[in-house]
């Protein structure tokens, strides 16, 4: 705590992120770890990905895949 700073506030906001299988895959590649591999590694993860989709009773069959997501904000208000 200071006395430059208000109180510390916080709010947490949850999405759904609706993808085709092979949208979660596009996904998964555009992560900039995952993009930076070279390409074998690069490779192999992906194909990693398809079969955990195909393979998960979750995920297995389904046109359509949830991601979901949840953002922790946080702040405070300068005082003065």
């Amino acid at each position: 705590r200071t006395a430059l700073f208000g109180h510390l506030e916080r709010a947490s906001f949850r999405h759904v992120h609706r993808l085709t299988p092979d949208g979660v895959v596009a996904r998964v590649a555009s992560v900039s770890f995952v993009a930076a591999l070279a390409e074998p590694e690069r490779a192999t993860v992906l194909e990693s990905v398809r079969e955990l989709l195909a393979r998960e009773p979750d995920t297995r069959g389904r046109a359509e895949v949830e991601l979901p997501y949840r953002t922790d904000v946080y702040w405070c208000a300068r005082r003065g």
